[in-house]
């Protein structure tokens, strides 16, 4: 059965190593896949810890990373018993990263994660080499969940630039979109209708869906290529202000886009306003209660 999930990992760290869960955190991103860091993901005027519980009770596994510094952290234990938990009641994967070989002999190192093959952060590895072992981790989670039969025509693919900026601003944007769209179809108990978040690098060079007939792109097209695709081929839906911000549309491709970070997102609130509805109504069939 397909769970409804938010994000492919979660990553639960020690304050003090938050250097390194930034690097995998952007690592991951870049190549698509939806990860959840509370640094990055949470806005102000968010309940933190609401907000992580449920990050990590709909992310498809959680990345532990223990270092000498794990066993003064105090919410990354609690993340830690919470991952167990999680291992034990579903169909969650844990993935620990040992910073070096002798950390995971430590006593206070849960017996569970010490049976659960690790990756060993040491001289042996970089940070890139990290990224690519919980990639292939995610990789294998989803397709024991049967994930990619969710991927079809239904699916709305949510683009963003790989760019430092884009993943600082249109990338939390496009998980919030992600978020309204994918609610919207579970209220009417839809949840097969889905929405994925992905980079305009990873869209353009391996996953084969370049040309997804349901698609937003999230930025203007200096920092991601789709939009340049789709203003080059559309036509102009609404602009902003002063021409701050632009919607443009072909057929069911549309691009959002602004001058600035605050103009696109400008764009995605007009587009939520005036267009989502009508938007889900073509391709799903369904309508967004107003």
């Amino acid at each position: 059965m397909i769970r409804n999930l938010m994000y492919d990992a979660f990553i639960a760290y020690a304050k003090r190593d938050f250097v390194y869960a930034e690097k995998i955190y952007m690592l991951l991103s870049t190549i698509g896949k939806r990860v959840f860091l509370d640094f990055k993901c949470l806005i102000p005027g968010d309940d933190w810890q609401n907000e992580i519980d449920n990050a990590q009770e709909h992310s498809l596994l959680t990345v532990v990373l223990i270092s000498k510094h794990s066993d003064q952290a105090y919410f990354q234990k609690s993340e830690i018993l919470k991952a167990i938990k999680l291992f034990r009641n579903e169909h969650h994967r844990i993935v620990p990263v040992f910073f070096n070989r002798e950390i995971a002999q430590r006593c206070d190192v849960p017996s569970l994660l010490k049976q659960i093959q690790g990756i060993f952060f040491d001289e042996e590895y970089s940070l890139l080499d990290i990224a690519k072992k919980i990639q292939s981790a995610i990789d294998i989670a989803k397709r024991s969940e049967d994930w990619y039969s969710d991927i079809d025509a239904s699916t709305i693919f949510i683009v963003t630039g790989c760019h430092h900026l884009p993943e600082l601003y249109d990338r939390p944007n496009a998980y919030k979109l992600k978020d309204e769209i994918d609610n919207s179809a579970n209220k009417l108990k839809k949840s097969f209708l889905s929405s994925v978040v992905m980079g305009d690098i990873w869209i353009r060079s391996f996953s084969g869906n370049t040309d997804h007939p349901n698609l937003i792109s999230i930025g203007s097209p200096g920092v991601n290529s789709l939009t340049g695709e789709i203003v080059a081929q559309g036509n102009t839906i609404r602009d902003g202000p002063n021409n701050q911000w632009h919607i443009k549309r072909s057929s069911n491709r549309w691009a959002l886009y602004g001058n600035r970070a605050e103009d696109t997102e400008a764009a995605i609130l007009s587009f939520k306003e005036n267009d989502l509805n009508t938007y889900l109504h073509e391709i799903w069939g369904i309508i967004l209660s107003e």
